[in-house]
């Protein structure tokens, strides 16, 4: 979640502020079943909506799914489509939120458990005083694994009804959608993979057009893993005349111009063997988003035909480099050059 959508969903909700109460709770606290709900379809999901939530995905700003309650509290109904979000546990995925809030104040997080999914709650507090708060459904291989609710709210004492409304929404959700699948083998003119096991797939960022192949972990029980990926990319329209001058700019991307290169080069260009060929290997630190941790990246290189193949691995500097280090090391065995 950027801060750009949540400055906007929090713009739609005192835009249409005229606070009227909150009618759907009993007198001890507990929702109310509505007097009658509207079935909403989308690509992938059907849910149940209560009346009285008004449909503001065309107002200026709102995209689909958005709807307001009481005029200022805004709710958001997202449908699984993030690859890495998917795939997190619990734990991961909190620990990756309180990276992307890392400046952010009155940050609480907990995770319900459930027999058929758990759902991962995290709240904020908003500049304008209210809160922000994802529920995100999470069980690995459930077809509604990643799908969230989105809410805003101005007055914290609707903090107990914001989770009530949210959590029956989840609860009238089933999944439409076609089959989501696991992605394990890559062909393009100049190389193939096969991936065994179940270990790891290839993401939506592979492209065979390109000759590049993104592998990561298929499930991130780690931080590490969440951040770490090998990719595998073959140069064919190459404006590099040799390996060497290819690892170079790699090399004089990743110093920059405020960085040193003490600060940086783990291992200048340096020569290596790879896939029975005679290559280059570099070896080198980058920084990462505001919050994150840096990254090392091992990038080995070759030439074959007049085509420059790179085997990159990015492995996130955080608890359990070494060994997502060495099994990136191992898939490199799965490719086959062409």
């Amino acid at each position: 979640m950027t801060k750009k959508f949540l400055s906007a969903t929090m713009a739609l909700s005192m835009a249409v502020c005229t606070f009227t109460g909150c009618s759907d709770n009993d007198k001890d606290g507990n929702l109310k079943e509505n007097v009658s709900y509207e079935t909403v379809e989308t690509d992938n999901i059907r849910y149940k909506i209560r009346s009285d939530f008004k449909d503001i995905s065309d107002y200026d700003g709102g995209s689909e799914g958005m709807y307001s309650y009481e005029n200022e509290n805004v709710f958001f109904i997202n449908a699984p489509k993030f690859y890495d979000t998917e795939k997190c546990s619990p734990e991961t995925y909190i620990e990756y939120l309180n990276l992307v809030h890392y400046n952010a104040e009155d940050v609480t997080s907990d995770i319900i458990y459930g027999d058929e999914y758990d759902i991962v709650e995290y709240s904020t507090g908003t500049e304008e005083g209210g809160r922000f708060t994802t529920y995100t459904i999470n069980r690995q291989g459930h077809d509604l694994n990643g799908t969230e609710i989105m809410v805003t709210y101005i007055d914290l004492n609707d903090a107990e009804l914001m989770r009530q409304l949210s959590l029956e929404l989840i609860e009238n959700m089933e999944y439409i959608g076609e089959p989501r699948e696991i992605v394990t083998s890559f062909d393009c003119d100049c190389f193939s993979m096969e991936l065994s096991g179940d270990m790891f797939d290839f993401t939506p960022n592979s492209n065979p057009e390109k000759n590049k192949a993104v592998a990561k972990y298929r499930y991130y029980d780690n931080f590490c893993k969440r951040l770490s990926k090998i990719e595998v990319t073959a140069l064919a329209d190459s404006e590099y005349s040799s390996t060497e001058e290819y690892l170079q700019s790699q090399l004089d991307k990743a110093v920059g111009e405020d960085s040193s290169k003490e600060e940086r080069i783990i291992a200048d260009i340096t020569e290596a063997e790879i896939l029975g060929y005679d290559g280059y290997s570099i070896v080198y630190r980058k920084n990462s988003l505001d919050g994150f941790p840096t990254n090392t990246f091992t990038e080995y290189a070759f030439d074959k035909d007049g085509i420059i193949y790179s085997v990159e691995l990015k492995v996130a500097d955080t608890d359990g480099n070494e060994q997502v280090q060495a099994d990136f090391e191992k898939l490199i065995d799965c490719i086959k050059i062409k």
